[in-house]
């Protein structure tokens, strides 16, 4: 944290405070620790903490976490959402709101937290009325974050200027949205209901055509490491090899499944 004046000693109390806490209540501390990664993400322009890649699948019972040859049940809450990929792990979106899920160990408050800790925080000021999906991805060693409207149209943020840019329309049926293509690209990508897949530019937010055709028997792609896991519409998780052949990782059956990261200053219990 060297030279980050008082950013990094507010990181650090609430590292502190999450590690090596005691007599605060459980949800305080995961409190604290999404505060600590939200800091990280929005402060430094290099990450001060090293993280790896996850999986987070949906199962009937709630969240799995795939760690390191490690299978754990995480806490799920009663907020009916999509799981979506944050900068500190994931969250549950509904189109209007979003919720922090709970990545590092099981409190036994099954909390709520509102997502103030990652780009989705944008929802609470947002004039676009509910979305049809919203993305923050990583491109170019840059994020962004990204809109569909129930219009159908598309609208970035410009970080810049501390507001969206002026949504556009997109032509065609969107069927669904992906953040990773099976052949290892990764990005914000509109897929249509034949199929075709689109890919989202958010530097001019301009959608091309890719010339690839998304599997519907794919309900999500996550690439991490380089390794290409499919959630399948029989709900398993299998890894697409070399080859192309696929082999399974977990029969679930799960309804949905993405990537995301863990810190390691953080233990996951």
């Amino acid at each position: 944290y060297a030279q980050s004046g008082s950013h990094a000693v507010e990181m650090e109390y609430y590292a502190r405070v999450s590690v090596a806490g005691k007599n605060f209540h459980p949800v305080y501390k995961a409190m604290a620790r999404l505060m600590a990664m939200g800091r990280a993400n929005f402060v430094f322009n290099t990450l001060p903490m090293r993280q790896r890649e996850a999986i987070l699948a949906m199962s009937e019972s709630g969240p799995v976490l795939f760690d390191a040859g490690k299978k754990l049940p995480r806490e799920g809450n009663d907020f009916i959402g999509r799981m979506k990929r944050t900068s500190f792990g994931a969250s549950l979106f509904n189109g209007l709101q979003a919720i922090a899920l709970e990545m590092y160990e099981l409190t036994g408050a099954h909390s709520g937290n509102d997502d103030d800790y990652s780009y989705f925080k944008l929802l609470k000021m947002s004039q676009l009325g509910e979305l049809r999906d919203f993305e923050e991805f990583d491109a170019n060693q840059k994020r962004y974050v990204a809109a569909i409207t129930k219009g159908n149209q598309l609208a970035t943020y410009n970080f810049p200027r501390g507001t969206w840019n002026l949504p556009t329309n997109v032509s065609g049926d969107i069927e669904q949205t992906a953040t990773a293509l099976p052949s290892g690209e990764r990005g914000y990508f509109l897929i249509a209901k034949d199929g075709k897949v689109r890919s989202v530019n958010p530097e001019g937010q301009q959608i091309t055509e890719t010339g690839k055709t998304w599997d519907f028997e794919n309900l999500s792609v996550a690439n991490i490491s380089n390794r290409i896991l499919l959630l399948k519409k029989s709900g398993a998780i299998v890894e697409l090899t070399a080859n192309g052949s696929e082999t399974v990782m977990d029969v679930g059956p799960y309804t949905e499944m993405v990537s995301v990261p863990l810190y390691d200053a953080f233990e996951v219990k």
